[in-house]
């Protein structure tokens, strides 16, 4: 069973990791207790190869970001593997508050166009567009930090065949 080489475009598409480094698996280990790690980032390494990454991130909002990953011994070195996770209950919470206010703004909007006031329709439909981007803002940030995670991942572990 062979690996593909590793593709650098693909690697954030689902804010996960999954490449073979030439490095051992002690030398995984070793790299990930001892290497710089990002600024409030936590690690957890198991005895079985698994481990956690945590980076909560000060800000307006402080944000945190949780890594799930493993570390498996392959013949061309270490098979790294592992995803972005987030926090199921605010998640949930900040998803249900976002389609609970978006479905509200459209029946406003419906409504008012129904009754024959567009003016009304109109400044329900701004703040339908103000919530969007509140979403779309937050998301993006969420995703910077993951990817960052992801980043440092590939520079910390990744090393190629040919640079051992």
């Amino acid at each position: 069973m062979s690996t593909p080489p590793l593709d650098r475009t693909r690697r954030h598409r689902f804010l996960s990791v999954d490449f073979v480094t030439a490095r051992t698996l002690e030398e995984c280990r070793d790299c990930l207790l001892h290497c710089q790690h990002l600024a409030g980032q936590s690690l957890s390494l198991q005895d079985d190869n698994s481990f956690s990454i945590q980076r909560t991130v000060e800000g307006d909002e402080p944000a945190e970001v949780r890594f799930w990953g493993t570390l498996e011994t392959v013949p061309r070195g270490t098979w790294v593997w592992g995803t972005v996770i987030q926090a199921a209950e605010a998640g949930r919470r900040g998803t249900m508050f976002v389609v609970f206010g978006a479905a509200i703004l459209i029946a406003l909007v419906v409504d008012a166009l129904l009754r024959g006031t567009p003016s009304q329709a109109l400044v329900w439909g701004l703040l339908l567009v103000a919530l969007g981007i509140a979403v779309f803002l937050t998301w993006r940030r969420r995703y910077r930090y993951a990817l960052q995670i992801i980043t440092w991942m590939y520079d910390t572990l990744y090393v190629s065949p040919e640079r051992t």
